[in-house]
């Protein structure tokens, strides 16, 4: 039947009024206040189904669900004799939602009040007035949103896993790291240093980490440090052949990294950029989670929860995930960390991958259809397919790959499995669950 009403209606209006219909079946048999008129659900709805475990009775994978995201709020005076200042986050978090919507404070010549007349202190909506409003000024936000998209990638009764329809952006799993630093990552005084068994470099002033410009040291090759925030410090400095009367020795246990790290960054999930920026909720994101680390060339953009929907966000479950050492012994690799964010990256068993470390328990079913695990069938590589940019791209996996400090793997434009220096910049597809308060599957 439901074939037959999908070729009379077309693919597109058969979609919408499954919606309506879930919708009406959720007011009767969950009793949530909805107008008649709805055609879908909202994100406590959605939770509900999940917590009553029958999220798959209206839920298919497949699935779409749009998000809004803010990505600007212009705040407007209606007369130079006052200013205003707001903090974003605060806003949206008092709003608690995301929109292209536009709302008007009006000051009474006692207080101010919002659009239904109701008296509002400005601080709580992250708002500062300098200067003197008189009657009938006005403050007017208004706020621009973007989209997002989520695909239902697999659904049970009382869990839905959501995954970004395409690429959000393209970044770096993590950047180039350092070379050197004190074994406790306490500051490094100015001073001559020892970097080899016949090479030495002279820091100007006090500095947290160095790395060369390149990683075969020679007196060809110059140095740059990096203070506590991993700003430069200084750039340029000489490596001369000379290792007398040296005050410190950044040869010693604990002090250098791996030259791979250093030239290619690091596939450790846990500690690297791109798990930071999905999470992050304001500029200033990126904090380096080791001795070695540097910043990424996005540090300074907006992180990707930023802006989301406050109320989409209320819904979310930070479910304990895996991510599995590259098992480098020789580097102390070799363990399995959970994790337990609300945007994650997809792991390689998540996409129907059969080949590497076994991080999930489940294989998603947008990635698998009918069919059986099988990293080379076309069929599957067509369900991997993403839009980075302006046609189909390379997009990151969590997984790293076995045995390797700074690969990490990735799914190609044509839905392959392949792996990338972790400095490299392919798609993000941020992934994200909702779960029943009680329990986790």
């Amino acid at each position: 039947m439901a074939e037959i009403l999908k070729e009379l209606l077309g693919a597109t209006v058969y979609k919408e009024e499954q919606a309506k219909l879930r919708a009406t079946l959720l007011r009767i048999g969950m009793g949530v206040e909805v107008p008649a008129s709805a055609s879908r659900m909202t994100y406590a709805m959605m939770k509900e189904l999940v917590n009553a475990g029958v999220a798959d009775n209206y839920f298919e994978v497949g699935d779409q669900i749009t998000v809004e995201k803010e990505t600007g709020l212009l705040v407007t005076p209606s007369s130079d004799t006052f200013s205003v200042s707001i903090n974003e986050a605060t806003f949206l978090n008092k709003e608690h939602e995301s929109g292209n919507k536009t709302y008007v404070f009006s000051y009474n010549g006692l207080y101010w009040i919002d659009e239904n007349s109701q008296q509002v202190t400005l601080s709580e909506y992250g708002m500062e007035v300098t200067g003197t409003p008189t009657v009938g000024d006005t403050i007017t936000v208004t706020e621009s949103a973007s989209e997002l998209v989520f695909d239902v990638a697999h659904v049970t009764g009382s869990k839905i896993t959501l995954v970004m329809h395409d690429a959000f952006i393209s970044m770096q799993f993590d950047a180039q790291e350092a070379k050197w630093a004190a074994a406790d990552g306490s500051q490094l005084p100015a001073g001559k240093y020892k970097i080899s068994s016949t090479l030495s470099f002279t820091a100007t002033q006090p500095f947290y980490c160095a790395k060369p410009s390149n990683v075969s040291l020679s007196t060809s090759v110059t140095i740059t440090t990096y203070g506590a925030n991993r700003a430069t410090v200084e750039s340029g400095l000489a490596i001369v052949a000379d290792v007398t009367d040296c005050d410190g020795d950044l040869t010693a246990t604990g002090c250098e990294n791996h030259n791979d790290r250093v030239s290619y960054g690091s596939n450790n999930y846990i500690e690297s950029a791109i798990r930071q920026y999905l999470n992050g909720t304001a500029n200033g994101w990126w904090s380096p989670q080791t001795k070695w680390d540097l910043r990424p060339s996005n540090h300074a953009g907006v992180p990707f929860k930023h802006g989301i929907d406050p109320a989409f966000l209320d819904i979310l479950s930070p479910n304990d995930k895996v991510w599995k050492d590259n098992t480098n012994a020789t580097y102390g690799n070799t363990g399995s960390h959970t994790f337990d964010d609300k945007f994650f990256l997809l792991c390689s068993k998540d996409v129907n991958f059969s080949s590497d470390a076994d991080e999930s328990d489940t294989r998603l079913a947008l990635f698998t259809g009918s069919l059986s695990a099988n990293d080379n069938s076309s069929d599957q590589n067509a369900l991997r397919k993403k839009i980075v940019g302006s046609g189909y791209g390379n997009w990151w996996l969590r997984t790293a790959i076995r045995g390797v400090v700074y690969h990490a793997i990735y799914v190609t434009s044509t839905g392959y499995r392949g792996h990338y220096d972790a400095h490299d910049a392919p798609g993000v597809v941020p992934a994200c669950e909702i779960s029943a308060d009680s329990a986790e599957e």
